[in-house]
């Protein structure tokens, strides 16, 4: 009726609970299904003077609404409700905006048969004209006050004043508030040590006690200054599923673009064949992935031009006016001719046919767009640093070799790879270096500087420490840096690419890519590194890897797989054939796992074939103290060189214990169903985590 003014009120329930068995990790929502909402008005009656025909008196009445199915409050039918709006000038007697207000009380409110219970609170509902723009509810969600512990509840009221400026007036303190109101403090009191000057006086005069407070204030904020976060290794897809790659590059957008705030460049690695451009999005820098659309390789094997060799070198840049990345890498044969190509897209889904852009290139081309207009390329090659210019990105000036750089130092020798970025008007690269013999960690991340690209200065200690781990047992090769998303000035977010302690040269190890926030380079060091014990080893939490080369066969072929740049292991359609390995121990956090084998057809037969499994965790506390044995058959093999995952065991619980896993896998020979009269390759095997402890 038009006798009074109406608020519209909306607002869900519901509840959080550990993940389920599901892939995402993260706790699940249920929302309630059943139950009342009461709203009670804190006045006990109204005089409606203008009531038509003739003015009539409301009296109290408490509101009842129901939670429905969907969690929604709900009244008589409709997922929303209207109150009569107490602040309303047609109510007699008159309440004060800012005290016109509902108390909310929830009865018998539940979820998927388990009581819920909300606290009772009072809330001040405003009309539509007094709503923010393109609002025209009141939710109750965002109303609700929030309980603080040992206090009272935090509650949303009127609009108030604020201070907008403060200054120093005569030696008195001057504070204006936003509706331009001047308040006086007066005098500011005198100073430390007795200063007759003030405390304004003092701050801002040079001397002893200005520095004093100076490094006091300085001590204190580096005390407070937080760590770095560190994940290692990151799971990054990969167009084969073989989690091993590298030479990453990420293009942080903050605003976004097409989606996603973090575009990178890589190359799956090892081996050549595999080494081709690949593209994954974030939007946290950490999670990544194939964004809908995209087929990797961007740039296949098979586009190599006659004479080459493999892809190399990725780096990527957005142009100036937002619109369009940019992905240059490398063409070469054998290290002998190197070529730079570059790759566009305005959408990161559709990538232009690649055009050649320098021949007689050096390696890891990093490019900056320049903010007055223009783009600069860094090389490196044989321990030397080239520049190049362009107006467009596509024809490049010849090169300029730099000789203004610090000096490698020992046991390094080589400078083999380079990324730059501009910040602020300085060049800033990560410097990839190497030793001569390989060594305990053959390469090494420096942090150089540069106000021109020519002349550059940095430290002669590594700016990226080691994490302690076996992910980087063998140092850090090509990576990647950006200005830190923290906004904090000096930080980075670095993107590693690093090699593990498996193999003995980087040609067969296996590689993958980590990340750490927040590095401070100071004086080219980073000092806030994570001390051991800190680095989160990210993909721990949902899977643990074997690849070939971790396995061992008996009754098996040799280790050449049909897939070219492939170590494999192969099952014969004989008996006792099979491969081991031990997997490192889950992390605590697991509860459950399945164990899965990536299995290829080496040969053009086709047929079905049978996996048995078997599994052993030994040790006091463990779970798992006896063999346990999974079968599992495969109707049909994919077509020749394709590889398939095939889960081997059901969700086998791990409850406790931290030993290794022993895993076997091999062909059930003579069984009816396993008619696949040749070679089985197994290229990985893995434990993926299905659920959490908190599950």
């Amino acid at each position: 009726m038009a006798d009074l003014d109406y608020v519209k009120i909306v607002g869900r329930l519901g509840i959080t609970r550990a993940d389920g068995v599901d892939e995402d990790g993260n706790p699940d929502t249920v929302w309630c299904d059943s139950g009342s909402v009461l709203f009670e008005p804190i006045i006990n009656y109204t005089k409606v003077a203008g009531g038509i025909p003739s003015p009539w008196m409301a009296g109290h009445a408490i509101i009842e609404a129901t939670v429905d199915s969907a969690g929604y409050i709900s009244l008589n039918g409709v997922e929303w409700l209207w109150l009569v709006d107490l602040g309303s000038s047609k109510m007699n007697p008159s309440i004060a905006r800012d005290k016109a207000a509902y108390k909310v009380t929830f009865k018998n409110v539940q979820a998927a048969g388990a009581d819920v219970t909300f606290p009772q609170f009072t809330f001040h509902p405003l009309p539509a004209d007094l709503l923010p723009e393109g609002v025209t509810a009141n939710d109750l969600t965002l109303l609700a006050p929030v309980p603080v512990a040992g206090g009272q509840s935090i509650v949303v009221g009127p609009a108030g004043k604020s201070v907008s400026a403060m200054s120093i007036v005569g030696g008195d303190l001057v504070t204006t508030l936003s509706d331009g109101t001047e308040l006086n403090a007066g005098e500011l009191p005198v100073g430390p040590g007795g200063s007759n000057e003030g405390v304004a006086g003092y701050i801002t005069v040079d001397g002893p006690t200005k520095a004093a407070l100076s490094d006091t204030i300085g001590a204190e904020v580096t005390a407070q200054t937080p760590k770095a976060v560190a994940r290692l290794p990151l799971n990054v897809p990969t167009y084969d599923g073989n989690p091993s790659a590298g030479h990453p590059d990420v293009v942080h957008v903050p605003a976004g673009w097409n989606g996603y705030k973090y575009w990178m460049a890589f190359t799956p690695f090892p081996s050549a064949p595999r080494e081709n451009p690949s593209i994954v999005a974030s939007n946290d820098g950490v999670k990544w992935e194939i964004p809908a659309g995209l087929t990797n390789p961007i740039v296949p094997f098979s586009a190599l031009p006659a004479g080459y060799d493999w892809w190399s070198d990725t780096d990527m840049v957005l142009s100036a006016d937002g619109t369009t990345m940019m992905l240059y890498f490398r063409g070469t044969n054998q290290g002998v001719t190197n070529t730079c190509y570059l790759t566009t897209s305005t959408d990161g889904i559709t990538w232009t046919p690649f055009q050649q852009v320098v021949a007689g290139i050096e390696e890891s081309p990093a490019v900056v767009v320049e903010p007055g207009g223009g783009f600069t390329m860094f090389t490196c090659g044989e321990n030397t640093i080239y520049r190049r210019t362009s107006a467009d990105g596509i024809t490049w000036a010849a090169r300029t070799v730099i000789t203004s750089r610090p000096t490698v130092p020992a046991p390094y020798v080589n400078v083999w790879h380079i990324d730059v970025v501009k910040v602020d008007g300085t060049y800033h690269a990560l410097v990839d270096i190497n030793t001569a013999t390989g060594g305990p960690d053959p390469y090494r991340l420096f942090h150089w500087t540069s106000a021109d690209g020519l002349a550059w200065t940095g430290p002669s200690t590594p700016a990226v420490p080691l994490s302690g781990s076996r992910f980087d047992k063998r140092g850090h090769y090509r990576s990647t840096l950006q200005p830190a998303a923290s906004g904090i000035e000096g930080r980075f977010d670095v993107w590693t690419s690093s090699m593990d302690d498996t193999r003995t040269t980087h040609d067969n190890a296996i590689w993958r890519i980590g990340y750490y926030g927040d590095l401070d380079f100071k004086d080219g060091e980073t000092w806030n590194f994570p001390e051991p014990g800190e680095v989160v080893f990210n993909a721990d939490s949902d899977e643990r890897w074997l690849l070939a080369n971790d396995l061992s066969t008996y009754v098996g072929a040799p280790a050449a797989g049909p897939i070219t740049g492939w170590a494999a292991r192969g099952l014969l359609h004989t008996a006792n054939s099979g491969v081991v390995g031990t997997f490192p121990p889950p992390p605590a956090e697991w509860h459950s796992f399945v164990v899965e084998a990536l299995v290829v057809n080496g040969g053009a037969l086709s047929g079905g074939i049978v996996l048995q499994s078997r599994y052993q965790q030994a040790g006091a506390g463990d779970t798992l103290t006896t063999g346990q044995f999974g079968q599992v058959v495969v109707p049909a093999i994919n077509a020749l060189n394709v590889p398939q995952w095939v889960t081997l065991t059901n969700e086998i619980d791990l409850k406790s214990g931290a030993s290794p896993i022993k895993a076997s896998i091999e062909r059930a020979w003579g069984n009816a169903s396993d008619v696949f009269d040749d070679t089985v390759w197994i290229l990985a095997l893995r434990l993926r985590r299905v659920r959490k402890t908190s599950a």
